[in-house]
C-alpha cells in the first residue's frame, strides 16, 4: 500500500485521496523524508504474466505489483520502512513474515494496517513501548505491539501490569476529592500492581488478573464516595460503617476486602474488615442431562470449531475452570504412540497428568495437527498456547471465549459446577484435588455437597476387605 505524505503528516494512499475530497487527514507525526508516491508499487507498462515476478522472474499463480506473493511481501515492507534505522529495527518482523507458511496472508496483514507501520518505518514513530502508549488505545496498535515483542522487535513486557498501569492512571484522573485519588493511586501501585508483576505458579499472568485488580479498585472507589456522601472521613470510618454499606452492596464484600486488609496493615485506617456470607450451598449448575447431551454435541458434531470443542469437552469432563483451560501450553499435552499403533493422549491440570479417554484425545490431536495459521494477522506461525489469542504470545482472552462457548449454549460456570458435582462424587478429594489442581479445602468441600465427605476417607482406606458371609 503506497504511502503519501500531505501537510506534514505521512499517510497511506486511500486516505490521501480522501483527504483531497475534503477528508480529514488522520493525526501522525510529521514526516520530513522522501516522498514515495502511487506509481511507486505499480506493476510496470505492458507487464504480462507470462512474464512472471518482476524481482525473482518465477511463474506464480497470482501476482501483485506484477511481484509473486513472497517477493510483493519484501517490496511492500520495504515501501513501508524507507528509514534505514527503522529498517533494521524491523527486521525479525519482516524475517517472520517471509518465514511464514502463507505469503499471501502476510501481504494482506501488511496492506491492512499501513498506518502505524509507516510512522514506525519513516521514523515519525519511535519503536519502543513509550512511543506506542502515547498514542491513542486501540485494538490495531496492541496487536502490532505484540507482533513486535514476539518477533524480538521489542523487549517482552508483562502487558498486564502495564494496561492496569495506564488505566489507573486515566480511571483516577476524575476522582474528587484528592485524599480518595492518593489513597486508590497508593493501593493500585503498591499492592495491586506488583500482584500482577508476579507470576502465579511459574505461568504468565491471565486476563482474570488485570480484571479482578480493576474490580478491586472499583470496589474500592464504590465505598470512599459512599463515605464522602456520608461526609465521613475515610481515617474515622467504623467498621459499623463498612456494615452498612455491605447491607446495600453486599456483592462488593470479595473484592472490598483486600482493600480494607491494606488500609489497616498501613493504618490509613483503623481496624475494618468484611464479613462476607460462608458459601455452602454449590453454585448454579446445569442438569446431569444437559451436561451429557452437551458433551455428546461438543465430541461428535464436526461442524463446530475444533477450538470451541476442546475447551468445552475439558471443562465438562474434568471441571476445569475457563481461566485455566485458557492457560494450556502446547507442552501440557503429552502424546504418546502413533496413529499406527495408537496414540495416548495424556494433559496436565495439576500436579499429576490424567489420560483422556476416547474420542477426546483424538479431538485433542486433531486441534494441534490442523494448520495453526491465525486468522487475526499474527506475524508468528506456532504459539506455545493450546488456543492463542489476537495478540502474539497471549492465550484467548477470558471474555471472547465465554462469549464462543455460549453461543454452543455452553456457560463454562454451571457447567464446570456439574462436573465438579460428578467427579466428587467418584473421586477422594486428595486425589480430586492432586488431579485437577485445585485447593484441597475446595475439593473436600465439594466432596461432602456431592455427599461423600472426606472425615470417611481414612476409615475407606484402612478398612480391609469385607469378610464373606457363610450361608447357614
Amino acid at each position: 500500500m503506497p504511502f503519501a505524505v500531505t501537510g506534514g503528516t505521512v499517510i497511506c494512499w486511500p486516505c490521501y485521496k480522501r483527504c483531497r475530497e475534503g477528508a480529514p487527514a488522520p493525526v501522525l507525526p510529521a514526516y520530513d523524508g522522501p516522498v514515495l508516491r502511487a506509481g511507486d508499487l505499480r506493476r510496470p507498462r505492458g507487464w504480462k504474466r507470462q512474464d512472471g515476478c518482476l524481482d525473482c522472474a518465477k511463474t506464480s499463480p497470482r501476482y501483485t505489483y506484477g511481484r509473486c506473493d513472497r517477493c510483493a511481501v519484501i517490496a511492500v515492507f520495504n515501501h513501508f520502512t524507507p528509514d534505514p534505522e527503522a529498517r533494521r529495527v524491523l527486521a525479525p518482523l519482516k524475517d517472520a513474515l517471509l518465514n511464514g507458511s502463507a505469503s499471501l496472508h502476510w501481504l494482506r496483514w501488511l496492506r491492512k494496517n499501513p498506518q502505524l507501520l509507516i510512522g514506525m518505518g519513516t521514523g515519525t514513530i519511535s519503536i519502543n513501548h513509550a512511543a506506542l502508549d502515547a498514542l491513542p488505545r486501540s485494538r490495531t496498535t496492541e496487536i502490532i505491539r505484540s507482533q513486535l515483542v514476539a518477533t524480538g522487535c521489542l523487549p517482552h513486557r508483562n502487558s498486564y501490569a502495564a494496561d492496569f498501569q495506564s488505566w489507573l492512571n486515566a480511571y483516577l484522573a476524575g476522582i474528587e476529592p484528592a485524599a480518595h485519588r492518593i489513597v486508590l493511586h497508593e493501593y493500585g501501585t503498591w499492592r495491586l500492581l506488583p500482584r500482577i508483576h508476579r507470576p502465579r505458579d511459574g505461568r504468565p499472568q491471565t486476563y482474570s488478573t488485570l480484571q479482578y485488580a480493576k474490580t478491586r479498585i472499583r470496589s474500592a472507589h464504590r465505598f470512599l464516595a459512599w463515605l464522602g456522601q456520608r461526609n465521613t472521613c475515610f481515617a474515622a470510618a467504623t467498621q459499623a460503617d463498612v456494615d452498612e454499606f455491605l447491607s446495600l452492596h453486599g456483592q462488593l464484600a470479595d473484592t472490598l476486602q483486600p482493600f480494607l486488609r491494606w488500609t489497616t496493615q498501613t493504618r490509613n485506617s483503623r481496624r475494618l474488615g468484611c464479613r462476607p456470607e460462608r458459601r455452602d450451598q454449590p453454585k448454579p449448575a446445569i442438569t446431569a442431562g444437559e451436561r451429557w447431551q452437551l458433551l455428546r454435541r461438543l465430541l461428535h458434531d464436526d461442524s463446530l470449531d475444533s477450538a470451541d470443542r476442546v475447551m468445552g469437552a475439558i471443562i465438562l469432563t474434568y471441571a476445569a475452570s475457563l481461566t485455566k483451560v485458557l492457560s494450556i501450553q502446547i507442552d501440557d499435552v503429552d502424546v504418546i504412540g502413533n496413529d499406527d499403533t495408537g496414540i495416548e493422549v495424556r494433559l496436565a491440570l495439576g500436579s499429576t497428568e490424567v489420560r483422556l479417554p476416547p474420542l477426546l484425545d483424538q479431538l485433542l490431536v486433531q486441534h494441534m495437527r490442523r494448520n495453526r495459521l491465525p486468522a487475526n494477522g499474527s506475524a508468528i506461525g506456532t504459539s506455545m498456547w493450546l488456543f492463542p489469542g489476537t495478540k502474539a504470545g497471549q492465550p484467548l482472552s477470558h471474555a471472547r471465549a465465554v462469549v464462543r462457548l455460549r453461543q454452543l449454549g455452553l456457560h463454562p460456570g454451571p457447567g464446570r459446577s456439574r462436573a465438579l458435582l460428578h467427579l466428587a462424587s467418584r473421586v477422594e478429594a486428595p486425589l480430586l484435588a492432586q488431579a485437577l489442581g485445585i485447593h484441597p479445602s475446595t475439593a473436600v468441600r465439594w466432596s461432602e455437597l456431592a455427599g461423600r465427605p472426606f472425615s470417611g476417607y481414612v476409615a475407606r482406606q484402612t478398612r480391609g476387605p469385607a469378610a464373606p458371609q457363610h450361608r447357614r
